[in-house]
């Protein structure tokens, strides 16, 4: 099953001192806590101090330490120097984020509404609370839901519209309807955040074109559906 995790070439150079991945369906569903633990493992981390937030589609990223309760309540990005820490997503976007010179780690669950409302943002400012530049930070954008996957009502295409501006065409037309390119959207945000665009990979697998090879929550019934993880961490922590 090794073959079957996503790294990020951008993050591989540094892969001796801070190991990351994506999960794919063959893992399992990640929700489970004992999955997460067996592929954190498989990833070189220490699954037995992975650190996982609550996530509630919100925008509040924390900073955690050493002594950080096992269940982050109520967040959906975290940022540390110490723990490996993970997020789990289904059509929204795992981001993971790594500044190799100072020492500072991040990972970010961002879905529509995490990303409309800033999480990108505040996941690079948790990450220079902890000593981090932006300029030096790396952000990996994992799969999510693609452009012609991702048909949006009007409202919600509107509130892009406004948030993104005319230029970035975060929101594209199909056939009248308007649909959200989530990734050129975090791309856009983590730019305005300071974060240099070589330094961004944003992955183009998309979770609803391929659900024999992830989950999604647009496609998967009840019997089928999970969540992928993606996690990073400090080698030997």
């Amino acid at each position: 099953m090794t073959e079957q995790i996503l790294y990020s070439p951008l993050l591989q150079q540094y892969s001796d001192r801070y190991p990351h991945g994506i999960s794919t369906r063959v893992h399992g569903d990640m929700r489970d806590s004992r999955r997460r633990s067996e592929f954190a493992d498989r990833l070189g981390l220490a699954g037995g101090k992975l650190r996982k937030p609550q996530q509630i589609h919100g925008v509040r990223v924390i900073g955690i330490f050493d002594k950080s309760e096992y269940q982050i309540p109520h967040a959906d990005g975290l940022a540390s120097r110490q723990l490996p820490i993970g997020i789990i997503t289904a059509d929204c976007a795992p981001v993971l984020a790594l500044d190799p010179e100072y020492g500072v780690i991040g990972a970010a669950h961002m879905g529509w509404k995490g990303t409309l409302f800033g999480i990108g943002t505040n996941l690079v400012r948790a990450m220079v609370r902890l000593g981090a530049r932006p300029e030096q930070i790396r952000i990996v954008i994992g799969p999510r839901i693609c452009v012609s996957c991702y048909d949006v009502p009007d409202d919600r295409a509107r509130m892009f519209r406004d948030r993104f501006g005319a230029g970035v065409e975060v929101v594209q037309d199909f056939n009248g309807t308007p649909h959200i390119d989530l990734g050129r959207a975090i791309v856009a945000q983590m730019i305005d955040a300071g974060i240099i665009q070589d330094h961004i990979d944003c992955m183009s697998q998309c979770t609803a074109c391929n659900p024999d090879r992830f989950f999604s929550y647009r496609k998967d019934d009840n019997c089928l559906y999970g969540e992928i993880a993606g996690m990073i961490g400090v080698a030997g922590s």
